[in-house]
């Protein structure tokens, strides 16, 4: 190799870095856990099925559906569709195992919907949009009284809604495809496959273990069958 081939190699791999670190802060306004070790596990987890014949498969099946089962995305999210709870946590191993604070969770639920990452591919995002903070019992004072601790949680779970609101109205900015979609359960003789299907066609599920072949076609269109002979 060459200095000037070394060279430009090195300035290959650093855009390279720049582009997978603005990816990463791009994205983790809607996913707070994403980092560099479990990025590339959720691109993969969250990409609609691909499989075989699975797109026709999923597309023929979306036309079948019922208008009146189909369920809107969400557009609009605000301090009422929070859930908080206040939990605690602990630290040390064993007998060393002792209570180390409080810990205040928030968590944004019914965020399903399909979303476009930086690359241009297209994603489903189902996870809720969670936060969670930590209060150790060191920095609550020793004459606290229960009132002010109350209080003290109060805070931080106003201020994580708060936090919560703005990551969803990024996740918001990021939809894309259908907003139409439905939750199916199909059986195939091993395992129950837990599928949410957009109108578009666009299906997402646990693809690892996803056989598409004529029996799941005829477990699907049991399903479908099942779901359209419902009542209003």
């Amino acid at each position: 190799m060459s200095l000037k081939d070394a060279y430009e190699d090195l300035l290959n791999k650093e855009a390279a870095q720049d582009s997978r670190f603005q990816f990463l802060k791009e994205m983790e306004t809607v996913y707070p856990w994403l980092n560099e070790q479990n990025v590339d596990h959720w691109y993969k987890r969250t990409l609609p099925v691909r499989k075989g014949n699975a797109e026709e498969v999923f597309r023929d099946a979306a036309g079948l559906i019922e208008d009146r089962f189909w369920k809107k995305t969400r557009k609009t999210y605000s301090a009422e569709d929070c859930y908080s709870e206040v939990g605690t946590y602990y630290e040390g191993f064993g007998v060393n195992n002792k209570r180390a604070g409080d810990t205040i969770m928030v968590c944004v639920n019914d965020t399903v919907g399909q979303i476009r990452w930086p690359d241009g591919t297209v994603h489903i995002y189902d996870s809720g949009l969670r936060l969670e903070r930590r209060i150790p019992d060191k920095e609550i004072g020793l004459f606290d009284t229960m009132k002010e601790l109350k209080n003290r949680h109060k805070n931080k779970i106003s201020e994580l809604k708060k936090e919560c609101l703005e990551r969803t109205g990024s996740l918001l900015g990021l939809r894309t495809g259908s907003d139409e979609y439905i939750r199916l359960t199909v059986f195939d003789g091993d395992r129950h496959n837990d599928i949410v299907l957009f109108r578009d066609g666009n299906a997402y599920c646990d693809y690892e273990y996803l056989t598409v072949d004529g029996s799941f076609v005829k477990q699907l269109a049991a399903t479908i069958r099942a779901i359209n002979g419902s009542r209003p």
